[in-house]
Formats: structure tokens, sequence, C-alpha cells
């Protein structure tokens, strides 16, 4: 189910260019932002960029999106997908294995204990992260171990583009603005990765991302990096219709539930779907034309 939450953490709005980006971390997010950032200065003959995340103006809460709702519809909607076995190292590599082979500490492992009720001063095997993560409802986990079909929004928004990290200089060249050369950390280890991971952490990968293998169209083969799917564009229903009611708590009910049910046969939002359906068989269902 879409929520504000979800919303917030997600969409980032360009107005001078007229662009939609869904941030999905693990995905050289920092570096699509940076030079968005960048360029929107450029498209307005301003100077905003100081290179601090936080002070990014152009990541939206939803009650900035809901008064924009027409210059949604016409913007460039993008997002970026990483096949589940790389982005899962690279996640728990960076947040997780990390602070124990450097002694440094960071926002996300701290708050993975804390939540998790974890000790801070034990270290934690990807089969023992794995085990967590897999028991905590997935839009409740931490930006970088959620689903990216819920990072993206999958289902939700019609996206122009779908980037993935594995052909990231093609990506680049379909972008219409200049992103520097990510470095792609986890594409170097993957040979030692694939060998080593064990069987079981290879069943709970699948197991805990099978709607990111599902929608994305990457094998459960471990040893495949690409996706098999050449589509560079997702369908979905059209964000923007809602965000005005998303964002007014009266509305809000009617706003989400309208997010989860779409035409048959046209992709209008209108009848209800099953509240069980997942956001791959959403998107199977889209792209099937409602069938």
């Amino acid at each position: 189910m879409l929520t504000q939450k979800l919303v917030i953490q997600s969409i980032a709005y360009f107005p001078n260019l007229n662009i939609v980006f869904a941030r999905n971390n693990k995905v050289g997010t920092t570096t699509i932002l940076d030079a968005l950032w960048r360029a929107e200065d450029a498209a307005s003959g301003t100077s905003t960029y100081d290179g601090v995340r936080k002070n990014n103006p152009f990541l939206r809460r939803v009650v900035d999106l809901a008064p924009i709702v027409d210059q949604l519809r016409t913007a460039f909607r993008f997002c970026v997908v990483r096949n589940p076995f790389g982005r899962t190292l690279s996640a728990w590599t960076d947040k997780i294995a990390r602070v124990q082979s450097t002694g440094t500490s960071n926002f996300t492992w701290e708050r993975f204990c804390r939540e998790n009720r974890w000790p801070e001063n034990r270290s934690c095997s990807l089969s023992e992260f794995l085990d967590v993560i897999g028991g905590v409802e997935p839009a409740e986990l931490d930006p970088h171990f959620r689903p990216q079909v819920l990072n993206t929004l999958a289902g939700y928004v019609r996206y122009d583009a779908v980037g993935r990290l594995e052909n990231f200089d093609e990506l680049r060249a379909a972008l219409p603005f200049a992103v520097p050369a990510g470095k792609q950390n986890a594409t170097n280890a993957w040979d030692q990765f694939a060998s080593t991971l064990a069987d079981r952490d290879v069943e709970k990968i699948c197991e805990i991302y099978a709607d990111d293998f599902a929608a994305f169209d990457y094998a459960t083969d471990p040893s495949i990096l690409n996706s098999r799917s050449s589509e560079t564009s997702i369908a979905g229903n059209d964000l923007a219709i809602d965000l005005i009611a998303l964002a007014n708590p009266e509305r809000r009910r009617e706003a989400i539930g309208r997010f989860d049910a779409f035409d048959r046969s046209s992709g209008i939002v209108t009848g209800q779907t099953p509240p069980q359906m997942k956001p791959s068989e959403r998107i199977a269902l889209i792209r099937a034309g409602g069938a």
C-alpha cells in the first residue's frame, strides 16, 4: 500500500528541468541527485548546490507535490534499479559489515541495532542480517534494505525510463542531463560474491526480494548479473492523480484506496484490486492491459 512515508522518501522533483526522479538507495542515487541538483541550478540561473544531501531543496514532501500535479503529469519520470543480489551485498557491506571492519558507526547501523535489538558491539554476518530483515514488514525497512518496488513506487508511477545500474553507461547516455561515471563498487566484487554465497542466503534473498526479481526481470541465479529485460519503461497509474488527496488527511484513506485500484481494461483508476496483490503482480497486470 502506498503511504506518505514512501512518497516522501522516494520522490525528487526538479521544476526547471521538469524531471521526477525516484530515489532508490544503493543504485548510484547520490551521484544522480548531485547531477540533477547542479543541472537544475544551471537551468534556473541559481547557485543552491552545496553537496550536502539534506540541504537539497528538490527532495519533496507530499504537501509540496500536491500543488504541482499538472507539471508532474508532463514531467520526464525515471528511476534506477539494480540486481537484488548485488544491491543486498552493497547494503550489507556498506552499512553493516564495514562497521566491524573499520570501527566506524553510521546512522543506518545504529538504527538497525535499535529497531532490531541487536547489540552494537556484536558483528552481524550476511546470513544473520538476512534473517533479521526477513522478519520485518518490507515497508518498514530502512530504504537501503527496502525492496526496490517500494522505493520506486513501482506500479503507482508510469516511468519514462528505468535504468539498470549494471548498464550505467547506457543509462547516462539516455538521460537528458550530464551524469558522471559511477564507481559500481559491488560490480567489481561480483564474481567473488556469486561464487561464495551460501545456498541458504541465495534462497533468503530470493524470498525477501521476490517482487524485485519479478518486477525488474532479474534472474534468481546470482551468477547472472544483468536483467533479462530490455524494457526501458514501466507502466503504472498516474501518481499525480491523487497527490492532492494523499496530502489531505481527510481524504487520505480514499486516496490510498484509489492508488490500489485501476480499470482492468484501460488502466484508469476505478475498481479495488485484491489487498494481497503484490507490486510485481500489479505491474504484470498493467503490462497485460488489465487482463
